[in-house]
């Protein structure tokens, strides 16, 4: 049986809209189009799956080895907060 993704709720779009806020900082940062350090896909799985761990982000669709070493360590402190409730 193929389990089917659950639908998003009203707290994965705001995890989704902090990603996204956090990937365009990224980008802004390296001077580089936003969809080149995660795309919305990729952004959306976390913000559904919310991985806690380098091993959890790294099994989303769109993390390899390279973007976990690049922004690994951001995503997960935006994940984690946000699973605590912590806005900023």
């Amino acid at each position: 049986m193929i389990e089917q993704p659950q639908p998003p709720t009203d707290s994965d779009a705001e995890l989704f809209r902090k990603l996204r806020a956090l990937r365009k900082r990224l980008a802004d940062e390296q001077v580089m189009p936003a969809y080149t350090v995660f795309s919305d896909a990729t952004l959306r799985s976390m913000a559904v799956e919310r991985p806690s761990t380098r091993g959890e982000l790294l099994s989303i669709k769109g993390v390899g080895r390279k973007k976990l070493d690049l922004y690994g360590a951001a995503s997960l402190e935006v994940m984690i907060r946000s699973s605590r409730g912590v806005t900023q």
